[in-house]
């Protein structure tokens, strides 16, 4: 028997439709899996270059896809069939952050400019820092409360004509697994019509027809960051960023962090997917919906080996889409992103581990340098130390009497008439004195970031261009590293303290 004519021999009577009603529950059933791994899966289909055409595969969710991507069709006609809330597509697309996420925080050390809540640019730039920071352990006189400080300095940014940029998608071996996936969906069809099971081939071509309409559909918006213009003011931007126990200090010129703290990102589509509020997509959503219907009352009149062979490309595709699913999404807009929306230059992003909260406190106060207003400084100290006990209030307002008067500088400890909690605090300043005077200003070219006045660092003699306002060519101190600092081992090809 030649190989087309076996290809085309009747089915064995265990695989003909009569035999079905028993065996037809699972295809019936896989229909209603799936929806959140396809959901997830096609909101990120704005990063990957080419993959709005790479669609064309037979996926399960279509039902839970269709209701969640329907919000964003608002005419009256598709509000019956997807009656939640009318949708933005960065909320669609989760581009404005996930349900339940908590933003930074930020606090101008010189503009006063407080932000309860940023955005989800703000968010995304506080974990790329933090990930790339590699963290120099400050040995305390006292261990209590541990925290992590990162400093990153800002270059300058240009913005972009009207405001407006278009991140370029990303090229990714994860199409490579996509090809792989349309490849089993169309294998399947294909044994299946030469079986002649002409409801599991017509089925399974419905779901990658179908499949691949909404992919072109969706995937035809393009990731927008869009700017914001900067009020017209000298002040540095500098600030403190915070949310939960990730803290941050953000130096440069306001319009960059401005961008930061400010900006935001979405998607937009093109003229002919917004026409007439979202109709098309409204009708791709419509006619997933309709697919499912479709497969789940058919997909019991195929054989069992057409059966097979549709649950086939539904596995595939359902691993498919929950590997996509898996990759994180923060990471994706990060590399999107990269450095179009923030200008982080070499060795512009450092850490430092103390291990105690009041001595970090005073660091950052000092690394601040806010303005000597006593209102300002005042606000800031209060917001990193919030006790308003009354031995807080009068260290409080010993440390921003002597910060006036004589810059950072710790006062003298008390004597041992004072109670413990008091000498404490004392023994924290002096420690953070000599972090901020040992120890950051020996590993910043200090004088080009010139602490020693608010507004000079954004003179004429600011370091280089790209590192916000710190010389990359800084010679590294020659000096051994004091017995309090531990330094971590740099890689072969890094020198000095290169922390990136």
């Amino acid at each position: 028997m030649t190989f087309s004519k076996a290809l085309c021999h009747p089915l064995p009577k265990m695989f003909s439709p009569n035999t079905l009603n028993s065996n037809s529950t699972p295809p019936v059933l896989a229909g209603f899996f799936g929806g959140d791994e396809a959901i997830a899966a096609m909101s990120t289909i704005q990063y990957y270059k080419g993959r709005k055409f790479m669609g064309f595969y037979n996926s399960p969710g279509g039902f839970r896809m269709a209701k969640h991507y329907g919000r964003l069709a608002k005419s009256r006609i598709w509000r019956g069939f997807y009656p939640d809330a009318c949708l933005e597509p960065a909320e669609v697309f989760s581009l404005n952050g996930s349900p339940g996420e908590v933003y930074p925080d930020y606090f101008g050390a010189k503009n006063g400019v407080v932000m309860k809540h940023t955005g989800h640019l703000a968010y995304l730039f506080l974990r790329k820092m933090r990930h790339e920071a590699s963290f120099t352990l400050f040995e305390s006189t006292r261990k209590t409360r541990p925290a992590k400080v990162t400093i990153v300095k800002l270059g300058a940014i240009n913005l972009p004509e009207g405001h407006v940029h278009y991140p370029a998608p990303l090229r990714h071996f994860v199409l490579l697994f996509n090809v792989c996936t349309i490849l089993a969906s169309l294998a399947a069809a294909i044994i299946s019509g030469l079986y002649k099971d002409w409801y599991a081939f017509s089925l399974i071509l419905l779901g990658i027809i179908v499949n691949g309409v909404a992919c072109f559909v969706l995937g035809s918006g393009r990731i927008k960051v869009n700017f914001v213009t900067p009020p017209q003011s000298s002040l540095p931007g500098d600030g403190l960023m915070t949310m939960g126990d990730d803290l941050m200090i953000v130096l440069g010129e306001e319009n960059a962090i401005f961008q930061i703290t400010r900006g935001s990102i979405s998607v937009e589509f093109p003229a002919w997917v917004k026409w007439n509020d979202y109709f098309v997509i409204g009708a791709c959503c419509l006619l997933s919906t309709l697919q499912f219907l479709v497969q789940l009352f058919l997909i019991p009149q195929a054989t069992l080996f057409g059966q097979i062979l549709f649950l086939c490309s539904f596995g595939v595709s359902f691993l498919f889409n929950t590997y996509l699913s898996a990759i994180d999404k923060g990471d994706l807009q990060r590399e999107t992103l990269g450095n179009k929306v923030w200008n982080v230059g070499k060795d512009a992003v450092k850490g430092y581990e103390f291990q105690n909260w009041t001595t970090a406190v005073i660091a950052m106060f000092y690394i601040l340098e806010p303005s000597k207003d006593e209102v300002l400084a005042k606000h800031l100290l209060d917001r990193l130390l919030p006790n308003q006990n009354p031995e807080w209030n009068a260290f409080k307002t010993k440390l921003l009497e002597t910060y006036r008067n004589v810059g950072p500088k710790a006062g003298n400890v008390p004597s041992d008439e004072q109670s413990k909690v008091v000498q404490n605090m004392y023994k924290d300043w002096s420690d953070a004195d000599k972090f901020f005077n040992e120890v950051y200003k020996a590993r910043h070219d200090y004088r080009t970031t010139s602490h020693l006045g608010p507004h000079n660092r954004h003179n004429g003699t600011a370091g280089a261009e790209g590192t916000g306002g710190i010389s990359a060519s800084a010679p590294t101190p020659s000096t051994k590293p004091p017995s309090f600092i531990h330094v971590p081992t740099p890689p072969p090809e890094d020198r000095g303290f290169n922390m990136k």
